[in-house]
């Protein structure tokens, strides 16, 4: 059986065997790709879309709230969870969703029984921090190199023992 290199954000340079982890990962300059797909994305399905929006929103209030009583011990302040759901609402929110749909995918492709190549970024977390809402909303979260990351991490996270890992990042 061939080995397949996995791709998980819109790359430049496509290789032999390879197959993108989903319709997100295609650069949509390139050829119709479709058949270079290798899983269908679980929120192609509006009922499982809806059923995680629930637990994403359940997890960012739990989240939320850790949060505000963490900020408030540190700046010694005492402000309320609607002060810090504007202060860092919008960039947790963001967060907690790409997390949540690179964790999904990561469990459809450990049901996957292909081998596979994955790519794993030795990225630094400090290279991944913007310096505001703005930069990370525009630039960031649009960035192969961030999604590249988080899929690395998620990815490192979890224990694999059917598909082997690649330091190479493919770009």
């Amino acid at each position: 059986m061939t080995k397949i290199r996995l791709i998980t954000s819109p790359t430049k340079i496509n290789k032999k065997n390879f197959r993108y982890l989903n319709y997100g990962c295609i650069n949509l300059n390139h050829e119709n790709l479709n058949d270079k797909i290798l899983i269908k994305h679980p929120w192609d399905s509006k009922r499982k879309y809806y059923q995680d929006i629930v637990k994403i929103e359940r997890i960012y209030s739990s989240v939320l709230r850790e949060i505000s009583n963490t900020l408030n011990k540190h700046h010694k302040i005492k402000k309320n969870i609607r002060y810090w759901k504007i202060v860092v609402g919008p960039w947790l929110h963001s967060f907690i969703l790409a997390y949540y749909d690179k964790n999904i995918q990561i469990d459809l492709l450990l049901k996957n029984r292909k081998k596979i190549i994955i790519p794993i970024t030795n990225t630094k977390i400090e290279d991944q921090i913007p310096n505001n809402f703005f930069v990370f909303f525009t630039k960031h979260i649009y960035a192969s190199s961030w999604h590249d990351y988080l899929f690395s991490l998620i990815i490192k996270k979890k224990i694999l023992e059917t598909i082997s890992f690649s330091k190479k990042l493919i770009l």
